[in-house]
């Protein structure tokens, strides 16, 4: 057990030990919050800096620019697909996701709006039209999470390479 010094000038006992392992674990503590701050402040909670994801190379046929991280629930989560130009066939763009990914998530929007959507055994089939084979199209999909945890999403064009990417899903 250890001995408490009793204060000359005062009628209290004093325990610097503890005291000092107190202050050190305070200055941990306040290093973790700043750590977490910081880590929120850049987005690896929300939108910023760690939210923001691209697969595939910018100006290859397909490549996509999405979140990291979403919300249970809200819609956080949203696909920006760029289809170079030259990916349509017959005036046509087929592009596919995988159906686990879909499984996880409610799409709220879809722009441009597809002509017809293919259900496949394991993936969902998006048909676009693309008139005009010279320029590229972009199609944004708004997604809101129904399962918490890591999400893994697959995605292409059909006779084409894919794309992987993960997600996190916050509570």
């Amino acid at each position: 057990m250890r001995q408490k010094k009793r204060s000359e000038k005062l009628e209290i006992d004093e325990d610097i030990e503890f005291e000092r392992r107190s202050w050190r674990w305070q200055r941990v503590g306040w290093g973790v919050i700043f750590l977490l701050l910081l880590a929120a402040l850049l987005g690896l909670f929300g939108t910023g800096w760690f939210d923001s994801a691209v697969a595939g190379q910018p100006g290859s046929p397909i490549w996509l620019e999405y979140n990291r991280f979403g919300r249970l629930q809200a819609e956080t989560c949203r696909l920006q697909i760029h289809l170079g130009p030259g990916t349509g066939v017959n005036g046509k763009v087929r592009l596919w996701l995988n159906h686990e990914y879909l499984e996880s998530m409610r799409v709220t929007s879809l722009t441009p709006e597809p002509e017809s959507v293919e259900a496949g055994p394991d993936r969902f089939t998006y048909v676009f039209n693309a008139p005009d084979a010279g320029h590229s199209t972009l199609v944004i999909f708004r997604l809101e999470p129904d399962r918490i945890g890591r999400l893994k999403g697959e995605m292409g064009l059909e006779g084409a390479t894919s794309l992987s990417f993960k997600q996190f899903i916050y509570p």
